[in-house]
C-alpha cells in the first residue's frame, strides 16, 4: 500500500491557494468538507463544500473547479494504479488547527453525499469533519 500523504497535501494546498475561497467567513473557519465529483477520468464535473468554525457555525464555501482539478486527479489516478478502479466523488475534510485530513471515496454511488432541500440540515452536520 502506498504513502498517500502527498496527494492529500496537494489537495489541501489547492483548496486553500483557490481564489476567494474562505477568506470571507467573518470570525475564521477551524474546520472545511469538500465533495467533489469526477465525471471522467481527467475531470471533475463539480464541487461544492462547507466550511465550520469553532461554534458550530456553518458557511456554504467552495472552491473552483480548475484549481483543486490537477491534486484530485493526480490522487485519483495514484489509487487507480494500485487498485484498479476510480472513484467517482471524494469527500475531503480537513481541520485547520490540528492539520488532521479524512478522506473517503465513493466508487459507485454518484448520489453519496448528494444534499437537497429536505436533507440540508443533514447532511451538513455529516459532512462536519470533527477532527479535533
Amino acid at each position: 500500500m502506498s504513502d498517500y500523504t502527498v496527494y492529500m497535501g496537494d489537495i489541501v494546498r489547492s483548496v486553500l491557494g483557490s481564489e476567494y475561497f474562505l477568506e470571507d467567513i467573518t470570525g475564521g473557519w477551524s474546520e472545511f468538507s469538500l465533495v467533489v465529483t469526477v465525471a471522467d477520468p481527467d475531470e471533475c464535473s463539480g464541487c461544492y463544500g462547507y466550511a465550520y468554525d469553532d461554534n458550530g457555525d456553518w458557511y456554504a464555501a467552495t472552491p473552483k473547479v480548475r484549481d483543486i482539478e490537477d491534486s484530485v486527479i493526480a490522487y485519483r489516478e495514484a489509487l487507480k494504479a494500485e487498485y484498479e478502479v476510480g472513484f467517482k466523488k471524494i469527500l475531503f475534510q480537513f481541520n485547520k488547527k490540528t492539520r488532521r485530513v479524512n478522506v473517503q471515496f465513493e466508487f459507485e454511488d454518484s448520489g453519496r453525499w448528494k444534499i437537497t432541500p429536505s436533507n440540508l440540515d443533514e447532511m451538513i452536520a455529516t459532512l462536519r469533519p470533527n477532527l479535533f
